[in-house]
């Protein structure tokens, strides 16, 4: 979550799926052995430097909206006032 408030473009290895960021759109994931080879790519190729950009800016979108703790928390605050109502 830093890295998207950030503007960066993640690059992690393979973990678990988020309902909310995915793979290839919103952050990078690569074998620890190919960390490298996709740095070098994203750094030094034109094409590495457009999906780098487009990455970033996905991801940071994306976590200023739906991925920020006040969307994802109001339904859920909202079932607790709800229950407390009873």
């Amino acid at each position: 979550m830093d890295g998207f408030w950030q503007g960066a473009c993640v690059v992690s290895d393979p973990g678990l799926s988020s309902p909310i960021f995915g793979a290839g759109v919103h952050y990078l994931e690569e074998n620890l052995r190919h960390i490298g080879e996709l740095m070098r790519w994203l750094l030094d190729t034109e094409e590495g430097r457009g999906k780098l950009d487009r990455t970033r800016i996905a991801a940071y979108e994306r976590a200023r909206s739906v991925g920020s703790m006040h969307v994802a928390l109001m339904p859920v605050l909202d079932a607790f006032a709800a229950e407390l109502r009873i």
